[in-house]
């Protein structure tokens, strides 16, 4: 039996384990990647390619992009192509019904929650900031509704300890290992497609600046949450006052104190070389690692030195 002829089409780089797992798999010719067009990165905003182009590079594959996919560009990509399959992951644009149409049933989506779980733009940060215990890749068909499209198999993990940016190397490689596993099942009509349960669906909604505003208010635990799900994209912005001076701050890593008790929000309860203790309305945050303004991030053990907070200092909006 001839291979099936696959184009593979992702931008950011949870995608490229993936991208690699489909270029050593037996039983299929990987035509092509498709990515977005270079961007402006890094302090110097150099134009560079995506991760995923340079990863297609590097193993000698064949890279398209397109400004806006869903156009003519999008048809000539398939016309020049013509593949029985399109594997998709974090690519960042939305495949629209007429290019679906041209695969039917074999436009593939590695999407990162166990939907209906998060939907959308932001599935690692919002699992992470909603305290989700499990969370996973699911191989799915893609349909013109955003996730909406039948499941064909999944593999899961444990969230526990995780930023967004460890769970998203965790994530990467279980959709390489998935699509080892199950791709070729899925293409030779060995898997059904299971419907997605509508009950229990949300919204990934994409990250905004202001997610990473934290002013204290609330639980410790849900900030705690936050700056695991906003690390490294977000961080959580504050002001610190510290000698009667305000300093911008971002607060990487937090944990909660359970032996501590609230007092007033944003109150420095501790700060020596061992922990520097923050209060919430409720419970109390152990700032692990911080950023000033125009310096680099650093943990808290390192930084404590240099920056001899007192209880007369303290965190606010």
């Amino acid at each position: 039996m001839a291979p099936y002829r696959l184009l593979f089409m992702g931008t950011a780089p949870i995608a490229v384990p993936a991208l690699r797992a489909c270029a050593e798999l037996d039983g299929v010719n990987l035509l092509a990647a498709v990515s977005q067009p270079p961007a402006r990165r890094g302090r110097g905003r150099k134009l560079s390619p995506s991760a995923l182009h340079q990863a297609a590079l590097e193993l000698g594959i064949e890279v398209q992009t397109a400004q806006r996919f869903a156009g003519a560009e999008g048809d000539k990509i398939l016309d020049t192509y013509r593949p029985d399959a399109c594997v998709v992951m974090a690519y960042g644009q939305i495949i629209k019904a007429n290019h679906l149409a041209r695969c039917p049933s074999r436009w593939l989506n590695l999407h990162g929650s166990l939907l209906p779980r998060w939907r959308g733009a932001a599935p690692i940060e919002r699992c992470l900031e909603a305290g989700d215990e499990r969370t996973g890749v699911q191989l799915m068909q893609m349909e013109s509704g955003l996730d909406t499209g039948p499941v064909y198999a999944e593999m899961s993990c444990l969230t526990n300890g995780h930023t967004s940016a460890t769970l998203s190397d965790e994530l990467a490689k279980i959709a390489a290992e998935l699509l080892q596993r199950d791709l070729l099942k899925v293409l030779q009509g060995e898997l059904q497609a299971k419907s997605q349960d509508a009950d229990g669906a949300s919204y990934a909604h994409r990250l905004e600046r202001t997610d990473g505003h934290i002013n204290f208010l609330g639980s410790a635990d849900v900030w705690a949450r936050k700056s695991r799900a906003f690390d490294p994209k977000l961080g959580l912005r504050c002001k610190l006052t510290f000698r009667q001076k305000e300093f911008g701050v971002k607060i990487w890593s937090a944990d909660v104190v359970a032996e501590a008790e609230a007092l007033k929000p944003g109150q420095i309860l501790r700060a020596d070389r061992k922990a520097l203790w923050v209060s919430c309305e409720r419970g109390v945050l152990d700032l692990r690692s911080l950023q000033l303004d125009g310096k680099k991030r650093l943990d808290w053990s390192d930084l404590c030195a240099g920056l001899a907070l007192s209880q007369n200092d303290h965190f606010h909006p």
